[in-house]
């Protein structure tokens, strides 16, 4: 399913309990092979019935830091000045595409050991800045709801609950997936603030994926497998693939989100 995930058969049983997997999945897919199949003729024909479809209309809300003007940014803004307008109301087809992908990669992030969700998140697709217009939204909400959370910032001194944990784990995956394509062209590609910005967000949720797989490892030496009322094969199997995707990502080459340090700073 979408283009060629290489999903296994464990993680589709994982992810197809997801309300909106095989929604996005096929919308992805059916998209991704149209654009495959169209000319321009037909690429400007799909675009006027999109634009006369209010249902096709995308709604965004950028991060202040990364203000969408045409001087804010070197990778010029990650989106195309011709789509955007101040409602804040995006249209077209690179848009209903790259708003499937990146809800379909968040799902696979989440709730699979796919490494890399977001691998198709390349220059040469359609949706390309639109996919990460969209991404850096993500990444920002992400991670202002989890800092701005209690129970979040209680994994720091591991104090924790272990089903708490087991949710902020599958966010913070997300997150450091949806950091990849945005981190891949470069330090250059945004301005000095952003790539701060940028790194912040990549350090910040590699401590804290460490902080919340020690916990899940803790909390798996110290299980019977017993089914009691507070935890399930279910729940310990979901706190297992959350560790095997750690090692999947390692295998992978994905698992350290880029460095946009500049020389003197690198560790």
């Amino acid at each position: 399913m979408t283009q060629k995930l290489s999903l296994t058969e464990a993680d589709m049983r994982a992810a197809f309990r997801v309300v909106g997997f095989l929604e996005y999945g096929n919308a992805l897919d059916n998209l991704v092979s149209l654009v495959s199949m169209a000319d321009k003729d037909d690429l400007v024909a799909i675009e006027g019935i999109i634009a006369e479809r209010p249902e096709f209309a995308v709604y965004t809300t950028m991060p202040e830091q990364f203000p969408m003007d045409a001087e804010s940014s070197r990778f010029d803004g990650a989106t195309s000045q011709a789509t955007l307008n101040s409602a804040g109301k995006r249209t077209g087809l690179a848009w209903v595409l790259a708003l499937a992908r990146v809800e379909f990669g968040a799902i696979v992030a989440g709730f699979t050991e796919h490494p890399d969700p977001y691998t198709f998140v390349t220059p040469d697709a359609l949706d390309y800045r639109q996919s990460l217009h969209l991404l850096l939204e993500g990444v920002n909400g992400h991670y202002t709801t989890m800092q701005n959370a209690e129970q979040f910032r209680e994994f720091a001194d591991r104090s924790g609950n272990i089903m708490t944990a087991l949710a902020f784990s599958r966010r913070v995956r997300i997150v450091r997936s949806m950091l990849r394509p945005l981190m891949k062209p470069g330090r250059n590609a945004w301005r000095t603030d952003q790539a701060d910005e940028l790194q912040k967000y990549a350090d910040d949720m590699e401590g804290a994926q460490v902080a919340l797989n020690e916990s899940i490892r803790s909390f798996l030496s110290a299980q019977t497998y017993s089914v009691d009322e507070t935890t399930t094969r279910e729940f310990v199997n979901a706190c297992g693939m959350q560790l095997s995707a750690e090692k999947r990502e390692l295998a992978a080459g994905t698992a350290t989100v880029r460095d946009f340090r500049t020389p003197e700073g690198k560790r």
